[in-house]
């Protein structure tokens, strides 16, 4: 990996070895506002996209916003800066305002949210490989507050509650995430979520921008507060994975196997899952020649070969495990 700056201050040097073909770093930022009122850096990275991903059309229920949160943002409004985009999650009820923070080159930190309320997206343009913009084809990267307990200066009042990113850990594989932005919707479908301490051996390269399929990653502390450290024991981590498209049941078999029609499909593989099935054939259409191919889950380069072929309509037969 080469650098077009210098590597942002957050590198160590004793990480900077390859790991299973991937970087790894050591990464400081800011998950939470702490309860003693200050900000507390912490070390976060990410672990290696899992294998191929379906996403379930069972309804997606919508929670509320934290009664707290949502009174601050009525009465206080959101950072000027918010206007990058918009992120919702219905599962847990986030629907926040986005700002947009710059990483600089030459040994720039992960900026901290503006307040309880806002989500920060972290424009790593200045380092070759990381991160990416929503809907870009790389991984878009944001964090937000658990909690806060202190001033909030943008609006000029103390707030102390839940923060945009408080139910995250109770977010689920295949619950969506929306980012909206200018006048375009990006859908994802959560891939994987994995709960880490700081020291955990299993973070890898959460900010990298070489993903097999455009995603956003999330993340936010949870665990034990410790007053003494000022700090969470353990971390959030999220990743979602594009999953624009439709999903029909196209025919239930006699031998337990039913066919899921799809089109417009970005995520490779994206059909409808319930449990006990799993995916056993995927015809796709060839968008150049027109030709239907067949692909087998666990073949050579199964999903990077969907990849090129599920933007267009798709069969996908699904069997019982």
């Amino acid at each position: 990996m080469r650098w077009r700056a210098a590597p942002p201050r957050w590198w160590t040097s004793a990480w900077a070895a390859p790991c299973s073909s991937s970087w790894v770093w050591t990464v400081l930022s800011v998950c939470d506002r702490t309860l003693r009122g200050g900000w507390r850096r912490l070390r976060l990275a990410a672990v290696v996209l899992g294998t191929l991903t379906l996403l379930s059309v069972s309804a997606t229920a919508v929670a509320a916003t934290p009664p707290a949160l949502a009174a601050f943002v009525e009465t206080t409004g959101n950072p000027p800066q918010a206007t990058y985009a918009r992120l919702r999650i219905p599962a847990i009820g986030v629907d926040a305002a986005v700002a947009s923070h710059l990483v600089p080159g030459g040994g720039g930190a992960l900026p901290d949210p503006y307040g309880p309320a806002d989500v920060a997206w972290y424009d790593l343009r200045e380092y070759l490989g990381l991160g990416g913009t929503p809907g870009g084809g790389g991984n878009a990267v944001f964090s937000g507050h658990i909690n806060y307990s202190a001033n909030v200066p943008y609006a000029g009042v103390r707030y102390r509650g839940p923060g945009v990113f408080e139910g995250l850990d109770r977010i689920k594989q295949g619950d969506l995430v929306e980012v909206v932005r200018g006048g375009q919707t990006y859908t994802y479908a959560v891939s994987w979520i994995q709960v880490l301490s700081e020291e955990s051996s299993r973070w890898g390269d959460m900010l990298t921008g070489s993903v097999p399929v455009d995603s956003v990653t999330l993340f936010t502390c949870t665990g034990d507060f410790n007053p003494l450290t000022a700090g969470y024991s353990h971390r959030t981590v999220v990743r979602a994975e594009r999953a624009e498209g439709t999903a029909q049941v196209a025919r239930l078999t006699a031998d337990g196997r039913f066919g899921v029609g799809i089109s417009g499909v970005t995520h490779p593989a994206l059909v409808a899952q319930a449990q006990p099935y799993e995916v056993s054939t995927v015809y796709a259409q060839d968008p150049v020649t027109g030709k239907w191919l067949s692909y087998q889950p666990g073949a050579p380069a199964f999903a990077n070969t969907l990849l090129g072929h599920l933007r267009v309509d798709s069969v996908v037969i699904l069997r019982k495990r």
